[in-house]
């Protein structure tokens, strides 16, 4: 669980949709992850607003956006 912030910001760290397909399973864990009712309470609309942030910016091309 204390894992899950930093692994759920996988696209920020560099890697790509291709890369993570050898993770599968490791993707359907942040996803179960997020989709528990104390997650959802505490992030809910800002884990989702973070995913659509990562997936229009793409890994590595984050250069303004925190500026």
């Amino acid at each position: 669980m204390s894992a899950w912030p930093w692994v759920k910001a996988w696209k920020f760290s560099g890697y790509r949709e291709e890369d993570m397909e050898a993770f599968l399973h490791l993707m359907k864990w942040v996803d179960r992850i997020a989709e528990r009712e104390p997650v959802q309470r505490t992030l809910g609309e800002k884990y989702a607003a973070n995913v659509d942030v990562a997936k229009q910016v793409g890994a590595g091309n984050l250069k303004g956006i925190f500026e």
